[in-house]
């Protein structure tokens, strides 16, 4: 009778010919399921490879490497750069302010993220007298719909801890929520959310962005002059000024939000793609006292050993020849 390691043995050497049994496109569609099976054991390099495939100049590398062709050298970033890991402080966008980056070894994270979703606004080699230059954080908010107080997605999702990765996803939230900067001047990104229109009877009209309604709700403020204080934040005070009185206006989002027109929420942004499927496990007091109750006890549960390359190839050898044999008898 067989013993438990032959018959190991004996069904690995199984799966190894009927594995070779198959070719043209049972191999491919084999290929591919075998890739597949490692991904889905390792999600961070899953979303590192499918950062790389997305970017057309490491495809064509990894094209050329395929075919022989290792002379070939990519145009975009060094492979530092695309696996670059982000500083494991950064947990909300405010964390991308400058400073944090600094300090961080992150300089240029920034721009990063702003040339993955608008590479035409946001070039990579930015010129010395940028328009965004002085706020490329807040920019980059705006665009993206959040504030300095989101979460970055990094915190929630798997698969975002470099910055090709995070700059991949974004990126398609971008696009799932309908690029809202594509087409605009740098004068129309810069008004922000808020466009204060002067009015006759010395009062301000102003409308919101966000509101996609053919005919834009209006919110009336009385005031000589009007300063949106923050133009990026939708949460932002509006300054007035009358004759030699100033005084602020707190909540005019709120306002909005009141005649209908959807406004964000920093706290639960609904992320947009197919990268922000996968959430981080977060372990409960209960999987850590289990954890720490197994680590205390000091018992450890073997696992079975696989078997050994030579019971495998003593098998494999077994069953090509009964495979010949049985041929020459028919």
């Amino acid at each position: 009778m067989p013993t438990r390691d032959e018959k190991a043995a004996d069904k690995q050497a199984e799966a190894i010919v009927a594995s070779l049994a198959h070719a043209g496109s049972a191999a491919t569609e084999q290929a591919i399921s075998s890739v597949c099976e490692v991904l889905r054991k390792d999600v961070a390099l899953l979303y590192h490879v499918n950062a790389l495939l997305h970017n057309d100049e490491w495809r064509a590398v990894l094209k050329a490497s395929a075919e022989g062709q290792c002379g070939a050298k990519p145009e975009g970033p060094p492979p530092e750069d695309v696996g670059k890991k982000l500083r494991v402080g950064i947990k909300k966008f405010g964390h991308l302010s400058r400073r944090w980056v600094e300090e961080g070894g992150q300089n240029g994270l920034v721009e990063h993220l702003l040339h993955a979703i608008e590479p035409e606004i946001f070039p990579k080699d930015e010129p010395a007298d940028a328009w965004y230059k002085d706020c490329k954080l807040e920019v980059l908010c705006f665009a993206l719909r959040v504030s300095m107080d989101t979460q970055t997605p990094n915190v929630i999702y798997e698969g975002m801890e470099t910055w090709t990765s995070l700059g991949t996803a974004i990126s398609q939230h971008y696009t799932g929520i309908g690029s809202p900067l594509k087409g605009k001047t740098s004068a129309e990104i810069l008004r922000g959310y808020f466009d204060p229109q002067e009015a006759e009877d010395n009062s301000w009209n102003l409308t919101c962005i966000l509101d996609t309604k053919a005919e834009k709700s209006v919110v009336k403020v009385e005031a000589g002059d009007l300063t949106v204080e923050n133009p990026f934040d939708w949460t932002t005070d509006l300054l007035l000024a009358t004759g030699t009185r100033t005084h602020r206006i707190q909540s005019v989002h709120e306002e909005f939000a009141a005649l209908n027109v959807p406004m964000p929420t920093a706290t639960s942004v609904k992320w947009q793609g197919d990268l922000f499927k996968t959430l981080k496990q977060v372990a409960t007091p209960k999987d850590k006292g289990i954890s720490a109750a197994s680590s205390a006890s000091g018992v450890k549960r073997p696992s079975p050993s696989p078997p050994s390359g030579a019971g495998v190839a003593e098998a494999l050898r077994r069953r090509l020849n009964a495979k010949s044999t049985g041929a020459k008898g028919n």
